[in-house]
């Protein structure tokens, strides 16, 4: 499915040193625009009376079978409170349903890194919104990135060039607007969810690799064959071949988020294969990996494993890249990685024997809430509640890392409207899970 996306950027009025507000129903400033099919001139930005409020607002309007974005910017940005972390407000009014499925505050850094932060959003009616995105200066919990300049070092370069909101919308949506009524930053003494992103460094409590659980096993070089071994997975190259591996899933299906090893999001990661190779040199290991937006990708690591050494018994870390560049052109998008496709060992004389991949453990830093994984239950399946108001939902939680990980929760249940329910389904409490 096709993405389509609007971005507004804009300049912003200093009203303090630790906070301004634009209210666009008082404030007018000049906004330019950019998008695909720009010389037909069919996106539209203007100033005009909020149906709802009555108040002047910054009307966005697009029409999404013409364009996937759709850039309003300007080079003037306010000064930022002299804080360590900032909130962001954002109010707006939707006049009735519109297409908009996500919500993202849009910063670029002085070398034009952008940073996007992620709200998912539900405007099936007319109403008026407030979305609140906090920032941490230091260490943004941004969702992803992209480069349009010469440096992507993952952090925000202050002082910021552009700085606005993107609308996200799927293909099918027609035409919409949007009322931008005011955007507001504040300094804040700490990031509300500050807690919940405290860091862990560790392994996974259990194997990446998981070789029984990986119902799909294919060959990678000509004449090669797999198999599931007693330990790990037997990789039998053809004679004198020089490259021979394992792919856990097809390039490009959908199967890959299912059969393949998942990368969870983390800041720092070290993958260890743990290989014993009879009869062969190897040179290189390649992991095959896929991005969060489907881009298959090689990633080459040279080793120096002789048959003669260890019995052929060898391990490598390989520390993996935070986000990939996008390969496809003129998209300078940067994507986390997704999972794990394959990997291959190439040998610089020629495959005589066998090479079989043990285990893979993978040892991240991730902040600690990301180390938990939930799942649902209910009384049967699907995974619904009954509209008579009977049955149970239980949430289950689980530490994925192997040590002890404690967080403060702040959980809630909402309705099929995104509407938050009755008392009873919140949790608010530090909780803290053993491996």
């Amino acid at each position: 499915m096709t993405i389509r996306s609007l971005a507004l950027l804009g300049c912003l009025a200093v009203v303090s040193a630790r906070s301004f507000e634009y209210d666009f129903s008082r404030d007018k400033p000049v906004f330019s625009w950019w998008s695909e099919n720009r010389q037909a001139n069919l996106m539209h930005l203007n100033y005009a009376a909020n149906p709802v409020t009555g108040k002047p607002s910054l009307r966005a309007g697009w029409d999404e079978a013409f364009t996937t974005y759709m850039h309003v910017y300007s080079g003037t940005v306010p000064t930022l409170p002299d804080a360590p972390v900032w909130r962001f407000r954002v109010k707006l009014t939707t006049p009735g349903p519109v297409g908009v499925r996500q919500c993202s505050l849009r910063l670029q850094d002085q070398n034009r890194e952008t940073f996007y932060f992620d709200r998912t959003v539900r405007w099936d009616h007319a109403g008026e919104w407030t979305l609140d995105f906090v920032v941490d200066s230091a260490a943004p919990a941004f969702t992803r990135t992209a480069m349009h300049g010469k440096d992507s070092n993952q952090r925000l370069d202050l002082p910021l060039s552009t700085f606005g909101i993107t609308f996200t919308f799927a293909p099918g949506s027609g035409e919409g607007e949007v009322f931008l009524d005011a955007i507001a930053c504040e300094a804040v003494a700490a990031d509300p969810a500050a807690a919940g992103r405290q860091t862990a460094t560790a392994e996974l409590a259990a194997s990446f690799l998981q070789a029984d659980r990986r119902p799909l096993l294919l060959p990678s070089g000509t004449g090669t064959q797999v198999a599931l071994a007693a330990a790990g997975i037997q990789i039998t190259p053809e004679a004198g071949s020089r490259s021979a591996g394992v792919r856990f899933c097809l390039a490009g299906w959908s199967p890959n988020g299912v059969l393949a090893p998942q990368f969870p999001a983390y800041e720092k990661a070290e993958l260890t294969a743990s290989v014993t190779a009879t009869d062969c040199d190897i040179d290189e290991v390649t992991l095959r990996v896929v991005d969060q937006d489907g881009n298959n990708h090689r990633l080459p690591f040279p080793v120096k494993w002789l048959a003669a050494d260890n019995d052929g018994q060898h391990r490598t870390t390989m520390e993996l890249p935070l986000v990939l560049p996008s390969p496809k052109p003129g998209d300078n998008r940067q994507f986390p990685l997704f999972c794990l496709q394959g990997l291959e060992f190439r040998s610089p004389k020629g495959m005589a024997g066998t090479v079989r991949l043990e285990d893979l453990s993978l040892r991240v830093t991730m902040p600690a809430v990301n180390a938990l994984a939930m799942e649902l239950e209910t009384d049967g399946e699907p995974k619904i509640l009954r509209p008579d108001g009977n049955g149970q939902v239980k949430a289950i939680l689980r530490n994925t890392l192997s040590v002890p990980v404690a967080v403060e929760a702040n959980l809630h249940l909402t309705d099929y409207n995104d509407e938050p329910e009755a008392a009873g389904w919140s949790l608010r409490q530090t909780l803290s899970f053993q491996p």
